[in-house]
């Protein structure tokens, strides 16, 4: 094949169609698998599909900025820029040592992938909601492990999210897969060149191809460097979300409280509460503020459990 050599506008501009429409195919697929009350994720197609043809650049691009997309409207996306990132630079790798080119290999890919998306979310889950479960479509499988297995919150929620991202992950690979073999050959080279990802060539005829490359040892130095900024800013990002989310629960969850409390007021006569106190249920007028108390707590209880389970 000829040697194809686009003006740099060119290049720019395919390079940004690729990285935008990786960024569609995280977008939307898990939009969809939220209107339709689907219990998988399917953020990450784009993600594993960009790194499998351009390698690691694009892939953390769309990665990340599908997480700061989605961020305005729900700010703890935020808190697991970091897990998009790695399944970005993870995609890449495998690509380059055959993974995707057998079963076993895929099977690899789609246990590490669950194991970021599953296990290393579930440990920023747990912490990002006060050692309690989170709020995802794991949630109530969680408390079903929790109730009936009788794990700790950490373990059920950590066995849901895996089992979870299994699926989703298998989804995602499946469907990458799929899109990968479905390009052109010859556009799939154009990509490699602009990206300068060369995943089918051996280690010694990469170099060959930087060296001939008067541009390749530049941009390669400029993808370590943004690969680096990008996790920086997926750390901070994480932090970030961490702080944030956790402000606006406590913030939510003390206006519950002083509503409970205001009501307690009213209903409560203050005058009756050392009596309430020392005969308890034997005090008059006690048995009827009791019914009117469970009554008012599984009213205001329902805010926090639509805040626990979604």
């Amino acid at each position: 094949m000829k040697e194809w050599k686009p003006a740099g506008h060119k290049r720019f501009f395919i390079a940004f169609t690729f990285i935008f429409l990786a960024f569609l195919l995280n977008f939307i697929p898990s939009k969809i698998a939220i209107a339709l009350d689907m219990p998988v994720f399917l953020d990450s197609i784009g993600t594993i599909f960009a790194g499998m043809v351009g390698g690691n650049l694009p892939a953390v691009i769309a990665g990340f900025c599908g997480n700061a997309i989605n961020g305005i409207s729900d700010v703890t996306t935020f808190y697991y820029g970091v897990i998009s990132i790695l399944i970005g630079c993870m995609s890449a790798i495998f690509e380059r040592n055959g993974f995707f080119k057998s079963i076993r290999g895929v099977i690899v890919v789609i246990l590490v992938f669950s194991l970021l998306g599953g296990g290393l979310g579930s440990i920023l889950t747990y912490f990002l909601y006060g050692y309690d479960f989170g709020t995802g479509i794991s949630a109530p499988f969680a408390l079903a492990i929790y109730n009936y297995l009788g794990f700790s919150k950490f373990f059920s929620q950590l066995f849901a999210d895996i089992i979870i991202d299994v699926f989703d992950k298998s989804i995602a690979v499946a469907c990458s897969i799929l899109l990968y073999r479905m390009i052109n050959e010859k556009y799939k080279k154009k990509l490699e060149f602009i990206f300068l990802f060369f995943p089918d060539t051996d280690a010694e005829y990469r170099k060959e191809l930087y060296r001939h490359n008067i541009r390749g040892s530049l941009i390669k130095k400029v993808v370590v460097m943004v690969i680096i900024a990008e996790i920086f800013l997926g750390s901070v990002a994480t932090i970030t979300g961490f702080i944030l989310y956790r402000e606006v629960s406590i913030e939510k969850f003390t206006e519950i409280a002083q509503g409970v409390t205001k009501a307690a007021s009213v209903v409560i006569d203050s005058d009756k509460l050392e009596d309430f106190l020392e005969k308890g249920r034997d005090a008059e007028g006690y048995a009827e503020i009791e019914k009117i108390s469970i009554r008012s707590r599984k009213v205001f209880r329902r805010p926090c459990i639509s805040m626990s389970i979604k």
